[in-house]
């Protein structure tokens, strides 16, 4: 059985499938494989460098966006990032102002939550010194 990127791939599905008796009727495979396809997925963005002016970066999957986290990674007394398409902002600016504190979105714009595969969104930093870890939560579709 082949892999690709780690998914269970229609080959394998139909396999799992067979496996057992009376797993056929059950399609345990082709279970798993809705799974994998409607999973959430995590992506993490690094800001090492002044973002000040934005950080590209290019999102891997389709999806929803469900949250954001940002683990700070220096101290910035007014340091924040926001998630942005564009100049469009997807969530509320995150505070990343205390070295190693985790801290959270509290908005989700539903108008900007829809994420295509390919996609190039941005983080934008409240300062040239905003240093952190981004995590989005992407629930696929």
């Amino acid at each position: 059985m082949g892999r690709t990127a780690d998914l269970l791939v229609e080959a394998e599905a139909l396999e799992v499938n067979n496996l057992l008796p009376g797993s056929q009727n059950a399609r345990v495979g082709d279970r798993i494989t809705e799974l994998q396809n409607r999973g959430v997925i995590i992506q993490q963005v690094a800001v090492i460098a002044d973002a000040s002016g934005g950080q590209n970066f290019t999102v891997e999957y389709s999806g929803i966006l469900l949250d954001v986290t940002v683990a700070c990674r220096a101290a910035n007394g007014s340091g924040t990032l926001t998630l942005r398409r564009a100049a469009a902002a997807m969530s509320s600016a995150i505070v990343c102002a205390v070295d190693n504190v985790l801290s959270r979105t509290t908005t989700i714009v539903h108008a900007e939550k829809d994420i295509v595969a390919g996609e190039t969104l941005n983080l934008i930093a409240n300062g040239a010194a905003d240093r952190g870890i981004a995590t989005l939560f992407i629930l696929r579709s």
